[in-house]
């Protein structure tokens, strides 16, 4: 008999608020590089005389203007040290995971209509010994990819499509359906390819919370030799129900390589997870508000539910692919 795998709950997260605009976009992959991106950058605390983002056009709901809450100053090199044991023990404690991704993103000079839907990802699996790699540095193995399951819920124009990826698997391709009339076949894409990438700023490659704290490390790395960074850590930062430590970060101005001016990243201390993540663009005229280039945040996650390959077969009979 098979050793039942341990479960773990987290605290659900308040429903997220959708906004309504008008956005026809194909599917999702979490931003994983955009949130690592974000998390080495510079910081500057609330009130300290620096823009403030324009909440009005997120799509989650956010608690954090508690004059209670004191933002800590804290070193980049913090927090790459928090990022890789985040990332070690994510390896070691998180076999599979299931939950609800939201997401708005702006493409070109259009900000999206938010997007919901339901994931099941099963984790990458690997050798127990670590092997020399490309650029002389040992890393782990890869013995068994990582799955992914998608099924949109909101909104109206994409509910019900689903899309199933699993690396390595179908010559790397994901298998998609859309719902209703339009579900008449499903379709073998490349991830990276123009259908599937219409109205997404990440392939679904980059989906999950292992590449994510990946790309933090990375992207920290390298960020060691920009100019200094400030970095602020706000603790019990309410996301929902969760008390988050949030990160802030601000690049005051715009210079080659900064992708975004502002943003924050939302860490369930618990368990080491990034909940949140979202960045500003630079106002386009002195003293508005920074507008919002995209955002991405997990709620109803659950850890170690123990899902099989059943989960990430189209012919699963809960699903509804053709």
């Amino acid at each position: 008999m098979a050793r039942s795998r341990p479960r773990v709950r987290l605290t659900r997260l308040t429903r997220f608020k959708i906004l309504s605009v008008s956005f026809n976009a194909k599917w999702i992959g979490l931003s994983a590089l955009s949130l690592a991106t974000a998390v080495v950058m510079t910081l500057c605390v609330a009130g300290c005389g620096q823009s403030v983002p324009n909440k009005k056009s997120t799509a989650i709901q956010l608690n954090a203007n508690s004059s209670q809450l004191v933002p800590q100053t804290t070193s980049l090199e913090a927090v790459i040290d928090r990022a890789e044991a985040s990332l070690k023990r994510f390896r070691s404690d998180v076999q599979d995971y299931t939950g609800t991704l939201t997401k708005r993103e702006r493409i070109g000079k259009s900000l999206g209509e938010p997007q919901s839907m339901a994931i099941k990802i099963r984790s990458r699996k690997y050798a127990p010994t670590l092997v020399e790699n490309s650029d002389s540095k040992a890393s782990p193995k890869v013995v068994e990819g990582l799955h992914a399951y998608l099924r949109f819920t909101k909104p109206s124009s994409v509910a019900g499509r689903e899309v199933i990826w699993i690396e390595g698997k179908n010559d790397n391709q994901l298998t998609v359906h859309e719902a209703g009339m339009l579900n008449v076949m499903s379709l073998n894409l490349d991830p990276n390819g123009t259908v599937a990438m219409v109205g997404s700023k990440y392939p679904i490659t980059e989906i999950g919370i292992e590449k994510l704290l990946e790309k933090l490390i990375e992207r920290g790395m390298k960020d060691k030799l920009s100019e200094p960074t400030e970095v602020t850590i706000t603790p019990g930062s309410m996301l929902g129900d969760v008390a988050c430590d949030r990160i802030r970060i601000v690049h005051p101005k715009k210079q080659d390589g900064f992708d975004f001016h502002i943003a924050e990243v939302w860490i369930d201390p618990r368990h080491e997870i990034p909940l949140y993540y979202a960045s500003y663009d630079w106002p386009k005229n002195p003293g508005e508000a920074p507008e919002l280039l995209e955002e991405y945040g997990y709620s109803d996650l659950q850890l170690n539910v123990g899902l099989t390959d059943v989960d990430f077969d189209p012919k699963n009979k809960d699903y509804q692919f053709p």
